[in-house]
Order: C-alpha cells, then structure tokens, then sequence
C-alpha cells in the first residue's frame, strides 16, 4: 500500500502479486486457511490499484474472487 500511496505503482503491484502467490499457497494449518480465506480486503485493494492503472479487466478478477 505504501509504494501505492507514494506514486510507485509498480513496485505496489509486484508487492501485491507476491502476496496473492502466498494466500494461494495450500494452507497447512487452519489459522493459515483462516487467514487465506479472509483475503478479500487485500484483493480488493489491489484491484483499486489496478483500476487506477487502467487494467480493469485483471481489476474485475480480483474483485470476483474477493467475493467468493
């Protein structure tokens, strides 16, 4: 969020990609599937952040899975 807030929007996605590949990982706990499964309000920042880039096609995925 914070390479986001300070105009670096690239680096912001390359942080949020990371961060989705470890909440997609298999959960071997289930604190850790509890968590993953609670991703919809970091999805959908990052759906914000692609949304203000223009890229709202990969913005609508993120937001449908955010939803489940």
């Amino acid at each position: 969020m914070l390479y986001s807030q300070l105009g670096q929007p690239d680096k912001a996605d390359h942080d949020y990609r990371a961060a989705e590949e470890n909440f997609r990982k298999p959960a071997l706990d289930t604190a850790t599937h509890r968590r993953r499964r609670n991703a919809g309000p970091f999805l959908r920042q990052h759906a914000a952040l692609l949304q203000k880039e223009g890229k709202t096609d990969a913005a609508h995925r993120l937001l449908e899975e955010a939803a489940k």
